[in-house]
């Protein structure tokens, strides 16, 4: 009986553990998207609106459309 009564706490903490391993897993932030402000044109190189869009305080940037291709820049949102 005294053994059991010492093993008690021990399998609460391992039950909590357990428990706290199976929670909630946090999502991915989303990606939102921007068109460059300061980009001028055509864009043709996706390195050089990445390094624009950088410029402008975004995490990355590349070139998007198919006949009107434009920069647009891209950060985590929430």
């Amino acid at each position: 009986m005294e053994r059991s009564l010492s093993l008690f706490p021990a399998c609460c903490v391992i039950i909590l553990l357990l428990a706290a391993e199976m929670g909630p897993m946090m999502e991915d932030a989303r990606e939102c998207k921007s068109p460059s402000g300061d980009f001028q044109g055509i864009c043709l190189s996706n390195d050089v609106c990445a390094n624009i869009c950088k410029l402008e305080g975004f995490s990355s940037g590349g070139c998007e459309g198919v006949f009107d291709r434009e920069c647009i820049c891209y950060k985590d949102c929430f």
